[in-house]
């Protein structure tokens, strides 16, 4: 088959035969081990750059993105809806620097983005789940006031809300927020860093959210040289793997 663009604001995919073949093993192999907790896979045999490129466009596709729908990419298209209506995904591609707080943080991020929370700090984002958790008319009664308050829209404002938290603090005590609501508009003051229990905790928060079976997959792409690949693997793997069992 001749090698089909797909657009990507601002770059390109250019996807031809070697490019499908890589997709369908990856979907194949993933068949396999969909519910043994167990999947992984490793990006070999290519440069720095290709790895990057080859993550993004897959995060784009298991995000169900629409690209061009003709005649040559008839298979990939197929390969792709079977494997959207045969499985749940949770993915978040972006990249990444090299602490263990950022990597945690951005597979956070990456949920509450998915419950339609806050995807740019991570403690708002938990506050807004906790007022959820409470009860929607809490969070309800939340936007409301502060709109009534700030005469902002929460929605519009919430991915950079510094200069609103006395307000914001002020609110959750007047609607009977919980205690944890607060400590997570503490911990966004103070600017916390992100730990393994805080994804541990997240995880389990995000699939307590959804009432059917949730499958949840990264996909981290380590660029760079050998060795901070090595060390990336030696402080956090052990940790990410806590974190599943």
């Amino acid at each position: 088959m001749p090698d089909v663009k797909i657009k990507r604001n601002p770059q390109e995919y250019v996807v031809n035969e070697k490019t499908i073949d890589n997709l369908r093993r990856f979907v194949n192999e993933y068949a396999k081990f969909k519910h043994s907790g167990e999947s992984g896979f490793q990006v070999v045999g290519m440069n720095n750059q290709d790895k990057v490129e080859y993550y993004r466009l897959l995060s784009d596709l298991l995000e169900k993105k629409t690209f061009l729908h003709s005649k040559d990419d008839e298979d990939l298209e197929f390969m792709l809806r079977n494997l959207y209506f045969n499985k749940n995904l949770a993915v978040s591609c972006e990249l990444l620097g090299d602490s263990k707080s950022e990597v945690f943080e951005s597979f956070i991020r990456g949920l509450y983005k998915k419950m339609g929370l806050c995807g740019i700090n991570v403690w708002i984002a938990k506050m807004e789940l906790e007022l959820i958790n409470q009860g929607q008319y809490i969070y309800d009664a939340f936007e409301a006031r502060f709109g009534d308050i700030t005469g902002e829209r929460w929605i519009d404002v919430m991915d950079d809300c510094s200069d609103y938290v006395d307000d914001i603090r002020n609110i959750l005590s007047d609607i009977g927020a919980s205690d944890s609501s607060l400590n997570s508009l503490d911990r966004y003051v103070a600017d916390d860093p992100v730990g393994s229990v805080d994804l541990y905790e997240m995880i389990h928060g995000y699939v307590d959210f959804h009432s059917d079976i949730v499958h949840i997959v990264f996909l981290v792409c380590g660029v760079g040289n050998v060795d901070w690949i090595v060390r990336w693997f030696r402080e956090y793997f052990g940790e990410l793997i806590l974190v599943v069992e």
